[in-house]
């Protein structure tokens, strides 16, 4: 399971042990176990705080209006283009800003898809 299929439905699926439904805390701690083996170890503490981010950012999408509907999804752009710009650092070895350009995707994105509505 990859971690976009984890985060999709903003919560973590944990069945009672011995179920065959899928642990996806589980299948979580297995795929940062994975960025962790190819990492550095800056990164990976990076990479985990924003997976925490991400999580909380989901977790309150299910409490808010759909007036903040904006403001969720700009958040969740936000943490996502980050989380990717740490990967990249380390994986690539860019040395981008961290913040600038993930804000401004995040905006620009979250904008258009609001403005046709």
């Amino acid at each position: 399971m990859h971690l976009d299929r984890i985060l999709q439905d903003g919560k973590l699926a944990i069945p009672e042990r011995g179920s065959d439904e899928p642990n996806e805390l589980i299948e979580l701690i297995l795929q940062l176990g994975y960025i962790k083996l190819h990492t550095q170890e800056a990164h990976t503490r990076a990479i985990t705080e924003q997976v925490t981010k991400i999580l909380g950012i989901l977790r309150q999408e299910q409490m808010l209006g759909v007036d903040s509907e904006r403001t969720f999804y700009k958040s969740l752009a936000e943490e996502i283009f980050l989380l990717v710009t740490i990967m990249r650092r380390d994986l690539y070895d860019h040395n981008e800003q961290l913040g600038d350009s993930s804000e401004k995707l995040a905006v620009h994105l979250v904008g258009a898809v609001f403005s046709q509505r």
